[in-house]
């Protein structure tokens, strides 16, 4: 998930401070809140075609033959205001997302 901690699907990851390192989990390292690059772009890339990418997040994690690549919690929350970047636009793992 994403409040999943870093060092429990990367063991090697580590930063300056190990307390600091502790507390990073996955949705960190996809919206770039703690300075960090992106580490999601990999992944993003493996689908070779943003039209495919586009519909496996309309279909909430399901590729367009049914197989399912991430879950439709997972999917559902990169939707949900992160941090406010203006009066009606938010930014939140990976998406800008205004509100109409």
């Amino acid at each position: 998930t994403w409040e999943t901690p870093v060092t429990q699907v990367m063991p090697d990851f580590k930063l300056g401070d190990s307390d600091t390192t502790q507390q990073v989990r996955v949705e960190h390292l996809v919206c770039a809140c703690t300075g960090l690059p992106r580490q999601d772009m990999e992944w993003l890339f493996e689908f070779k075609d943003m039209m495919k990418y586009l519909q496996m997040e309309l279909k909430k994690g399901a590729l367009p033959n049914g197989k399912r690549v991430a879950s439709e919690q997972n999917v559902l929350k990169r939707q949900e205001t992160q941090i406010m970047i203006g009066n009606e636009t938010s930014y939140g793992l990976g998406l800008m997302v205004e509100s109409l």
